[in-house]
């Protein structure tokens, strides 16, 4: 009789801390993070302490009557458990379209069909052909013997629980690293009660008298809650973070507080070393350990980085083992301690950047000697032209003049020349410019004549002295073809702005051909100076088109351009009396 006793507290307390801790799960999880899943597995955690519960109370009910209603209870919980579980499992694997009310309906069907018959035991027999409250070993028990639903509950309680289980395992098989051991962890837990409770079904029991199921999934929680610390459990389903973040050619690193929880192939591909579970000093570079919300380029020695994988065949002699290596990096704030870390190899990036900048620089020198050397002989021309004009008859001088036209004409294609060199160039840093104020510089420098600038305040982002030059080429070409007395309009756009005149337009079939290279329909026109315009706007990252202005007129519009609302509506009018 001395152990008596002790069979009822372990019970008691067996039973109380498989409900306390189940409690504790389902709060924790919804208090974490609410949503479809961690609902699902708050619900399943209820059940357990539904079944839990009764069963203490039914240790101490006293009265058949009594112990045969707290059983009822307890099944509320038995019964709604695999159901809560298997949906739990889907939501958690993914296969959230299967997650509806009406498959929860469908699924409780079996489950009230099990209350009813266990209710309805004392007239039909149906669950329980027959029961009895017993003393057993000291602990008065509801022995009872199943009827023949108490086997299709059984089947059926298995095989959701099956399913569930068949769901977690493949995701812990299916996807590596954190959530494999998540999703392990939480195969165990869910194998520790069903195995026992099979056990105690088939007589496989250590006490004769009690069904020590709640006291297992006590066990089972140990393990849930093992999953549920590793990572915040559902933050993210495995497939759905499979599927989009490994498919990512960027790489992402999850770190919590100081530690690496997650991380995609493209990241451990970039970093040539394991990652999850590592400290974030041990695996992960200075600068990429430092990097903040706002993009950033790092430069790494490529000793600290595996050698880069080309796409495509090298160039002859070309080395995987670059001496330097670039790397985009982000970082994304996610929750509490929990950051991602968005990594891009711009290595290749940045190399053509360089390159491009040396070519450019090359193209600048080429021109400016060009330019100079040029410049020499045509001076050398036009004074010769001067000294043979004081010497040489009309006859002669006629032909000193179309000599002097044509050594004017080259002076403006070597300046021309020279404004295509200095202007090709990346525009890497812009200013806050104000649209009026460029434009009216612009139009002080261009020989207007009797023209007319009206022009409205707005704020653009761009480099202040090349949009001067694209003024200057737009205004001078509608001055040449538009006439001495044209009006100009600028004004801005929602995504740029743009200059129109009133002159006789560009034809449909030639606004393609404008920007070209050599490209005029002005006498002694060079045919760079749109050609610079369209230079400028792709150094800046624009676009530019040609249209058919309000008035008629040829319309060049620049979109693709970082703005500002303008904080005036009027319009200023330049005319050729205010130069």
């Amino acid at each position: 009789m001395e152990s008596v006793p002790s069979v009822l507290l372990g019970a008691t307390v067996g039973y109380l801390a498989a409900g306390v801790t189940a409690a504790g799960l389902g709060w924790q999880a919804v208090r974490s993070r609410a949503n479809t899943t961690t609902r699902l597995f708050a619900a399943t955690m209820a059940a357990i302490v539904v079944w839990s519960l009764a069963y203490v109370a039914r240790l101490f009910a006293g009265t058949v009557d009594a112990a045969l209603a707290w059983t009822v209870v307890a099944y509320f919980g038995i019964t709604t458990a695999p159901v809560g579980f298997v949906l739990f499992a889907c939501s958690y694997a993914g296969y959230d379209r299967y997650v509806t009310t009406d498959t929860a309906a469908l699924l409780l069907l079996v489950p009230a069909g099990t209350l009813a018959a266990l209710v309805s035991s004392p007239l039909f027999g149906l669950h329980y052909a027959s029961y009895e409250l017993v003393t057993t070993g000291g602990i008065e028990v509801l022995m009872r013997n199943a009827g023949p639903w108490f086997w299709v509950h059984t089947a059926y309680s298995y095989l959701l629980l099956l399913v569930g289980t068949a769901l977690l395992v493949n995701v812990a098989v299916t996807y590596r690293d954190v959530h494999r051991v998540q999703a392990g962890e939480l195969v165990v837990g869910a194998l520790v009660p069903w195995v026992v409770n099979a056990a105690l079904v088939f007589g496989l029991r250590p006490h004769p008298t009690l069904d020590l199921t709640p006291v297992a999934f006590a066990a089972g929680s140990v393990f849930i809650a093992l999953a549920v610390s590793d990572v915040p459990l559902t933050d993210v389903t495995p497939v759905a973070r499979s599927a989009v973040v490994d498919a990512m050619h960027d790489s992402v690193v999850v770190v919590d507080d100081d530690v690496v929880i997650d991380a995609n192939d493209a990241a451990r591909a970039l970093l040539g070393r394991p990652l999850v579970g590592r400290s974030v000093d041990a695996v992960l570079p200075g600068p990429l350990r430092e990097a903040d919300a706002e993009p950033r380029l790092v430069e790494l020695s490529a000793e600290r980085l595996p050698p880069l994988r080309r796409v495509g065949r090298p160039e002859p002699g070309a080395s995987t083992h670059a001496a330097t290596r670039w790397l985009r990096v982000q970082r994304v704030h996610v929750e509490a301690d929990v950051d991602a870390l968005l990594v891009s190899d711009a290595t290749e990036l940045e190399r053509n950047r360089q390159r491009l900048e040396r070519q450019n620089e090359r193209l600048e020198e080429f021109t400016a000697a060009a330019a100079h050397d040029l410049r020499n002989p045509l001076n050398v021309i036009e004074g010769y032209t001067d000294v043979a004009r004081g010497q040489a008859d009309e006859a002669v001088v006629e032909h000193l003049d179309r000599i002097e036209s044509s050594a004017k004409r080259m002076h403006n294609l070597v300046e021309d020349l020279l404004s295509l060199g200095q202007r090709a160039r990346l525009v890497e840093e812009v200013d806050e410019l104000d649209l009026q104020s460029v434009a009216e510089r612009a139009w002080h420098d261009v020989a207007t004549e009797e023209a007319e600038l009206v022009v409205r305040s707005a704020t653009v982002y761009g480099d202040d002295a090349r949009l001067q030059q694209l003024f200057e080429n737009l205004f001078r070409n509608a001055v040449e073809h538009a006439g001495p007395s044209v009006t100009v309009r600028v004004d801005g756009l929602s995504d740029g702005f743009y200059v129109e005149d009133d002159g006789p337009g560009i034809p449909t079939g030639e606004r393609e051909s404008v920007f070209d290279y050599g490209y005029s329909t002005a006498d002694g026109g060079a045919g760079f100076g749109l050609s610079v315009v369209r230079i400028i706007a792709d150094a800046h990252g624009w676009s530019v088109g040609v249209s058919e202005g309000r008035a008629g007129g040829a319309r060049f519009e620049f979109t693709g351009v970082r703005t500002q609302p303008p904080a005036t509506d009027r319009w200023r009018s330049v005319g050729a009396a205010d130069d």
